[in-house]
């Protein structure tokens, strides 16, 4: 926990106070500036920022670059006059070398410390060879410019990479903070900090702010390009944003072209924001202050890595295991098309885990033929379904009839709702809900639920809105702040990258306050099981499957409509559907017409990909058949479980296949037996929190601490933002804090009597 946490302001309020906060925390705080638009205002911060912190070492500048590397950097020179303690360059996507080194040639003539926020693997590599002395590794979930990895993922990623500091940037509360120290990251904050004392934001974007749980953002990507940005503030810039890269357009140029016509008076610009905005709220109500926000973090995760190793709560024979009546509390995700084979079903079970069967779209003989497949392979082990909660009443009920008779132990709802577990639960199904906002978990609660999936979207298949990260910390903290007379009862699978020990080993750190109420905690896996032996040997999947997940360096997310977004890897196919989506959206086709269109593109090709077969009947319904949308629409489902299965070669296997599948592929290459992905983890991942937990020093007792969280304790500067002196604190405090900024004078006033 050695490097500080970096901080960083909004991009469109130029106001130093964050940074000069966290940087009299004792963290490093950055003034974010961007390339083109560097008015009088950015000059008065940048000179209120020095003349404060003066000679001290942790600040610096973020920097939106633009143009060629000496041009940006000559720009930024006539804001920031000097050489700064610190230099963040962001916004900069070539992986060349050469590029690279122009940029930090560039930078050193501005930064004593210059730092590259980067987007991909291959360009952090190449940061480090330049001779950059630091990276900020950008989570897929943050605000501005973004990569595919998330946070999650990039704390796998970076395990032993690099000797050189790096931070991650991605949606931090106290929970998932902790995990990221505990793999010997640093975070990085930035709107996580917009509702503290020292937030500039106006009190309709504070209004604004306090409602949102991160589900707020959108990206839009195109000519390599991925920007994340806010829906709800500045709408109409964000929608027109949106609106233009569906076309294809490169959201770099049209950002920038939003900022020129914002330099115009022409409206307002997009604002880069990450799901991280769902955390801002509940620390600033918690913490009240920037520097309360930034100790807590660090104390917090202490506590809770040195909770987690006396807990072992994924161990062997523990708490969830038990109540599985399995050897690990670990669950095999239901995939569809993949885990539908009853010797798949039987190597999961004796490999001491929870087997799933996906149910899909399957019914009739078809669906009673696998379920009693799966019951006879199962034997005495437990074993469960998959259902997706938000098929058509009629096969649901014909599904539900058939499970019922079959009688699987366990259930897992995808888009299901509390009246699906209680269906279930009067056939002695015990249920698990997919879980993808804190706000639906919140209902599920008050409806009597008690078994969640937590699933972020990494995983594969159809996502959900949020990060696995900023989703498990929404939701840890609306659990621990629910009103339940049994914690106990609560069962909760984390799923979405996890695949080792060191992503299982982040789980067990973060999810310790639930297991000290009480509350059994597992894993959920699906990709990782993809490169399993057993996957290919039991024929859940083709030698070619398994193929394109151990090559694949990139994954791809479809959206065939708003809301319904499934990852998979990058193939031909991945191509096919994003020409066909541009056309459709150049055609002005109605976006009804545009989903029916899509989905009909998809039909079959899942099955295609994992099994190598697909239906005679499913090619007279693809694009370009006689009759409508609809009609084809109609006809796909009437002979989804009509005609013949024919084998296809592997060529049109891969050509024409969807491979469904996570961002664990990005990570994983290696093949290995389903014992030892399940020892790693959950015995491994204990033993590795074990071993963390012994490098911290001897807890000293703190008298302040209450409620397992220790009060903040902050300097005159961090109660008074922008008190960099005596002189200016007692300004402050003579006019009263309501003079300085937007904020209720009540508030601080309650914290301090």
């Amino acid at each position: 926990m050695g490097r500080p946490i970096l901080v960083s302001t909004p991009l469109h309020h130029c106001d130093p106070d964050l940074a000069i906060a966290a940087s009299q925390a004792g963290e490093l705080g950055l003034l974010t500036l961007a390339a083109g638009i560097c008015d009088r205002g950015h000059k008065a911060a940048f000179d209120r920022m020095r003349s404060t912190l003066g000679r001290a070492p942790n600040w610096g500048v973020l920097w939106w670059a633009r143009g060629e590397p000496d041009t940006s950097c000559a720009a930024l020179g006539e804001v920031a006059q000097g050489q700064l303690p610190y230099l963040v360059i962001a916004g900069v996507f070539s992986v060349h070398s050469e590029d690279l080194a122009a940029w930090l040639k560039a930078g050193r003539q501005r930064g004593q410390n210059v730092i590259l926020e980067v987007y991909s693997l291959e360009q952090a590599d190449a940061a480090v060879a330049v001779g950059f002395d630091g990276l900020v590794l950008k989570g897929a979930e943050a605000g501005g410019w973004v990569g595919q990895l998330s946070a999650f993922m990039w704390l796998q990623a970076a395990q032993g990479c690099w000797e050189i500091p790096w931070w991650v940037q991605g949606g931090w509360g106290e929970d998932v903070a902790a995990a990221c120290f505990a793999l010997g990251g640093t975070p990085a904050l930035a709107e996580e900090l917009w509702l503290t004392w020292e937030s500039p934001l106006a009190a309709v974007e504070r209004r604004l702010v306090a409602s949102s749980d991160g589900t707020e953002t959108t990206t839009v990507a195109g000519g390599g390009h991925t920007l994340r940005i806010a829906r709800r503030l500045a709408q109409p810039a964000a929608e027109e944003l949106v609106e233009a890269a569906a076309g294809e357009q490169d959201p770099l140029a049209l950002f920038w072209h939003a900022w020129e016509k914002v330099g115009g008076a022409e409206g307002s610009p997009p604002v880069p924001m990450g799901q991280g905005i769902g955390q801002a709220h509940r620390l600033a109500e918690r913490y009240v202050s920037t520097a309360g926000v930034l100790q807590a973090l660090r104390q917090g995760a202490k506590r809770r890595l040195r909770l987690a190793a006396g807990q072992r709560a994924l161990k062997a024979e523990g708490d969830l295991a038990t109540r599985h009546g399995t050897r690990y509390p670990v669950v095999q995700g239901p995939m569809t098309r993949v885990s539908d084979t009853p010797q798949f079903a039987r190597a999961v079970a004796g490999g001491g885990a929870l087997p799933f069967l996906a149910l899909g779209v399957m019914e009739g003989q078809e669906l009673a033929t696998k379920l009693d497949g799966i019951k006879k392979a199962a034997g005495t082990a437990p074993w469960g379904v998959g259902i997706l909660g938000f098929l058509f009443p009629k096969l649901h009920q014909a599904q539900l009839a058939l499970v019922a008779r079959a009688a699987p132990q366990f259930a897992i709802v995808a888009g299901g709702r509390p009246s699906h577990a209680e269906e279930l639960a009067a056939a002695g199904i015990e249920a698990y809900l997919h879980v993808p906002s804190p706000g639906l978990l919140g209902e599920y609660l008050a409806a009597g639920a008690r078994k969640f999936v937590f699933e972020g979207q990494e995983c594969g298949g159809h996502i959900g809105p949020l990060s696995s990260m900023a989703l498990w910390q929404s939701a840890i903290e609306v659990l621990k702040e629910a009103d339940l007379e049994n914690p106990g009862e609560v069962q909760v699978l984390f799923a979405g990258g996890i695949h080792d020990s060191n992503s299982a080993a982040m789980v067990g750190v973060l999810a310790a306050d639930l297991v000290e109420m009480g509350m059994a905690v597992g894993v959920l896996m699906g990709t990782a099981y993809l490169f399993t032996e057993e996957a290919v040997a039991s024929g859940a999947i083709t030698p070619g499957f398994q193929q394109v997940a151990i090559d694949c360096r990139a994954t791809a997310c479809l959206e065939s409509a708003p809301g319904q977004v499934t990852r998979c890897a990058e193939t031909e196919f991945v191509a096919e559907f994003r020409r066909r989506r541009a056309d459709l959206h150049a055609a002005q086709m109605p976006a009804t017409e545009r989903r029916h269109q899509l989905e009909l593109l998809n039909l079959g090709r899942l099955r295609l990909a994992a099994k190598g077969q697909r239906r005679a009947s499913e090619a007279d319904v693809l694009p370009g058949a006689d009759g409508t949308v609809a009609d084809r629409a109609l006809k796909a489902v009437e002979n989804a479980a009509k005609g013949a299965l024919e084998d296809v070669d592997e060529a049109q296997q891969r050509r024409d296949g969807l491979y469904m599948l996570g961002d664990v592929a990005l990570l994983e290459n290696r093949v290995q037996s389903i014992a030892q992905l399940h020892r790693k983890v959950s015995d491994d991942a204990v033993g590795q929190i074990e071993q963390l937990a012994t490098k911290l020093e001897p807890e000293i007792p703190r008298p302040t601490e209450a409620a397992g969280e220790p009060i903040a304790i902050v300097g005159m500067s961090s109660l008074f933002p922008g008190a960099g002196g005596l002189e200016a604190y007692w300004e402050i405090l003579v006019n009263g804090q309501d003079q300085v900024r937007d904020v209720p004078a009540d508030r601080w006033a309650k914290e301090l009597y």
